[in-house]
């Protein structure tokens, strides 16, 4: 992608990727800001499911995880071209990078610079705030809904409608990555996940033989 006229061109040209102790998830990082930054939209992981649209939400806006952290996994922002805010995170990003730390460029940048436009360090202040100079954050249960130490009642068929019941005000549903990679789901399963991607992901899971929930570019399916 041509990063010319970008907070990012000076921050690629110098190479710092290559030297990244976490290459994926940071250039994952990268990606999604300077992607938002130039087009704008919606950014999910590929191990969420969408249940809603997103347009049912104010521009702007991104999750919360837990008390620490405002997470980058479903993230909206307006282009550089409509709002000063995409240029905020991604000069933030190349003047603050780290090569070293997983989540510094990832959660650790929107918690952030989200704590400067909130002028506060705690989460549950940021969403009280409902709006810090045009930006949201969301409670966790609109696209954090089950927490990552539950994230096996996901996979579990004895679980399927606590967690149906859980996820219904959501707007997405995160399946936690790398940390579910080894869960084989058949499609004859009645867990949470299951009637999820049943509903939402109709096209997909017809050719479904189980999916590998993995990684942080990528989500991979299996078919028959």
């Amino acid at each position: 992608m041509n990063t010319e006229g970008t907070p990012f061109e000076d921050f690629i040209k110098s190479r710092q990727l290559l030297d990244a102790k976490y290459p994926i998830e940071h250039t994952a990082d990268v990606l999604r800001v300077l992607l938002l930054w130039k087009f704008g939209g919606t950014y999910t992981d590929t191990d969420t499911i969408t249940r809603l649209p997103f347009d049912t939400l104010e521009p702007n806006f991104a999750c919360q995880e837990n008390e620490k952290y405002v997470v980058n996994g479903v993230w909206n922002m307006e282009s550089a071209d409509r709002s000063p805010l995409a240029t905020l995170f991604a000069e933030h990003l190349t003047k603050n990078y780290d090569a070293t730390t997983w989540a510094k460029n990832g959660p650790g940048l929107v918690t952030a610079v989200v704590s400067k436009l909130c002028g506060t360090e705690s989460v549950t202040q940021m969403i009280a705030k409902k709006e810090c100079e045009g930006f949201h954050v969301l409670p966790r249960k609109v696209c954090y809904p089950i927490l990552y130490d539950e994230k096996s009642k996901l996979f579990n068929s004895s679980n399927a409608d606590e967690i149906m019941t859980r996820v219904n005000e959501s707007v997405s549903v995160h399946f936690w990555n790398k940390h579910t990679k080894n869960v084989k789901i058949e499609r004859t399963e009645e867990s949470a996940c299951i009637r999820l991607a049943k509903q939402f992901c109709p096209k997909t899971i017809v050719f479904l033989t189980f999916t590998y929930i993995g990684g942080d570019l990528f989500a991979y399916i299996s078919y028959s």
